[in-house]
């Protein structure tokens, strides 16, 4: 009886995975970057990192926790909002450096 329900179980999930497969292979073939992860790596998890040690130390975010909260906001929106604030906060501190060439002499950059 066992091994019965076990069959059932795997049919289904097989098929799924089949059909997974069939979906993924369409996509990419109609829409190519469609299923690519851009922009989920070391910034993002660093702003996350940062907003986490901020609800738990600094009072001002917790605060705003506290508020959202209240209003009826989702702890997700929260810290999405949380993390925009960071990013907006810490961009004019690590934004991109200008280095403009000496025109005079390409070899050179301007101080």
């Amino acid at each position: 009886m066992l091994k019965l329900l076990a069959d059932r179980i795997q049919h289904p999930t097989g098929e799924i995975d089949n059909l997974n497969k069939r979906i993924a292979a369409g996509l990419k073939a109609h829409f190519p970057g469609l299923l690519d992860t851009h922009g989920v790596g070391p910034d993002s998890a660093a702003l996350y990192r940062i907003v986490l040690s901020r609800l738990r130390w600094d009072d001002r975010t917790q605060d705003y926790l506290r508020r959202r909260l209240f209003e009826g906001r989702t702890r997700r929106e929260i810290t999405r909002c949380l993390r925009r604030y960071v990013a907006r906060e810490i961009y004019p501190l690590i934004g991109p450096t200008r280095s403009a060439v000496c025109h005079a002499d390409p070899s050179r950059t301007a101080s």
